[in-house]
This record gives structure tokens, sequence and C-alpha cells, in this order.
């Protein structure tokens, strides 16, 4: 049983992300210069099948979920709520609780549905920015909360790999939680992700084919290559931190991770129909390098990809644009209302 209670407003995003939106109208002018657009290649590849004993590894039994529905605030055309409920199945802690943003759509009907994923860090400003755009445009758009990863002695590749299974199963749950809601339609569910949040995009397209539209962001893989490579100080710098802690080699810790890590982007990949993929990539990105960014996108079967002319974080300039492109492949997916493709950005 669903119970409503109010809350306190969250607080504003970070001023650097509220100065970026302001700028977005220029940033879209000049953006739409510098991409580069690659279409789906004329034969895509079949999509393969899932082992069965991989696939066990993100299943859970199927029970009635119980949630928590917290309202959060009221704006014209959407309403935010906090969800939670118990996971299903316990994968780090004992217990597990699934923590969702919902930003509902107020206008009358059944609309598609969206799963946001988040970044590495952060506190999610980047992620309900996007949630705001889409709820605008018609979308039920969830944001799925993570349990941050960040190397320290005691939590290594064990522990990332543990971590991204429990994000598939979230993911997973959280969609059969939107099945449940009578304004969505279950037969238009989509995702976005940027980052770490479109590497976790591709296991869950690859586990769950309920999601029929996916945009994977600035993302790539194999991640043991992408932990040994990375140039992001976001995790060079706990990385090293643990290299010396246990007195290993950057190249005992690539060894680890290859054998460590089962859910990896690039492993899923081809179990992913391309056909339902938007991929986008920077061109001088050194956070996910382009090598990974190629690879990603080879395995994935070539799908549609999107080129921005500048490197990882400073393609968050480009905002405006992967928001109007992620939109217009929903649309070419039937996943937005005709009523939306009017609505005002």
């Amino acid at each position: 049983m669903t119970r409503l209670s109010p809350s306190p407003r969250n607080p504003r995003p970070a001023l650097w992300f509220s100065l970026i939106l302001a700028l977005s109208a220029d940033c879209l002018v000049l953006a739409l210069g510098g991409c580069a657009h690659v279409p789906l290649t004329s034969s895509p590849r079949a999509v393969r099948a899932m082992p069965a004993e991989l696939q066990a590894g993100y299943d859970y039994p199927r029970r009635p979920i119980h949630a928590t529905t917290t309202l959060v605030k009221t704006r014209r055309r959407y309403r935010v709520f906090r969800v939670e409920f118990p996971s299903l199945r316990a994968v780090v802690e004992p217990q597990e609780t699934i923590t969702l943003e919902w930003f509902e759509p107020t206008a009358p009907g059944r609309h598609p549905a969206l799963l946001i994923y988040p970044i590495l860090g952060g506190d999610y400003p980047l992620e309900r920015g996007f949630c705001r755009y889409f709820a605008k445009h018609g979308f039920h758009a969830v944001l799925v909360h993570r349990t941050r990863f960040k190397f320290s002695k005691d939590r290594g590749v064990r522990y990332l790999e543990q971590l991204l299974q429990q994000a598939v199963i979230k993911d997973r749950q959280a969609i059969d939680w939107l099945e449940t809601l009578p304004n969505v339609d279950r037969e238009r569910l989509g995702s976005f992700g940027i980052s770490m949040g479109g590497m976790n995009g591709v296991l869950t397209a690859a586990v769950d084919p309920r999601l029929a539209a996916n945009v994977f962001a600035l993302a790539g893989g194999p991640l043991s290559m992408i932990i040994r490579d990375t140039h992001d100080r976001v995790v060079t710098k706990p990385r090293n931190r643990y290299i010396e802690e246990r007195g290993i080699t950057l190249a005992q810790l690539y060894s680890e991770a290859v054998s460590g890590v089962r859910s990896d982007p690039l492993a899923f990949a081809p179990y992913v129909d391309p056909r339902a993929v938007l991929m986008i990539s920077a061109v001088f990105d050194r956070s996910i390098p382009r090598r990974n960014s190629d690879q990603l996108w080879e395995a994935l079967g070539r799908p549609e990809r999107l080129w921005l002319p500048l490197g990882h974080y400073t393609s968050y300039l480009f905002i405006p644009v992967v928001r109007a492109q992620a939109l217009q492949f929903f649309r070419q997916h039937r996943l937005v209302d005709q009523d939306s493709l009017t609505s005002r950005p």
C-alpha cells in the first residue's frame, strides 16, 4: 500500500549546475554546429540471448512491492516524490532499501517512463535536471539512487562488482514498481545515463528487455581498462591511495579488475539490441578514453552515435544538445506522447 506524506523541500542544485543551465540557449546554438552524427549501421547485428547462469546473478524473488511515497514538491507540469521500499535481494548489506526520486507528469492519462542513472559522484544535481526536462515533456522520470563507490583499503574490486550487481537489481525492481502505477504505460519504458550511469545503463538494458530505448552518454568499457587508464581525479586519487595502502602495482590492480568485475558493460553489450541505443561520446574524453568508448560502441553493434567536440566534463556545456537529442531518439522509438511534442523545453 502506497502512503503519501509531506516532506521538506530538497536543497537547491549546486551553483555550477545552475550556471550551466543559465547558458543553455547559447550553448544549444553553438553546439549544434559542432556535433557529428553517426547513424545506426545499415545491418544491425542480432541480439544474443543471455545465458541462464549469467541472468541468475541479477534475478530476485518476485513479491508485491510495499512502497512509502513522500511528496517533495509540486510544479505546474510535474510533481516530485521520494519513494522507498525494501530490496527483494540484498547484495551488499543484509537489508537494502531502494530509494527513488519520481518526477510524475501532472497531465492526465498514461505516460512513458524513463530510469535515470546517476554519475559516479555528486548529489544528483545533473540527474535532477534531466528528470525535470523529461517530466516537462510527458515522461515519468525516475532517478534511482546508488551506493557510491570509491576505492578504499577495505573496498576494492570485489566491492565494485557487488555494487554493479546491486545497481542492476535495484533498476529491475524500480521497473517492477513503475509497472504497478496506473498512469504509466508499461509498453513505453526507457533509460538515460551519463558516464558511470551510462555504463550502468548498458548492464540493465542487457539483463532486462523491458527497456525499449536507451541513451548511454560518455560511457565505455571494459571497466578494468578505464580504472587503469583514466585521468579522472575522482577515480585516480582514491585508486592510487588504494594501491599504496595495499602495496600492489597498478598492473596488479588491473589484473584483479579483469578477473573480478563480471558486471562489465563491454561483456554485456552483445545482449543489448543496437536498434534500441543512442550512444553519445566526447572526442577529447580523458575520463573515459576514446578507445574505450569505441570498444563499447563496437560491442553494442555500432548503434546510432552522437559525437560532442569537447572532453568529459566540458561536454556538460552541451547539456541542451544531449537532452534534445535524447528526446528526439525517444520520440523515434514512440516513447513520447504526441501532446508533449510541442511542450516548452
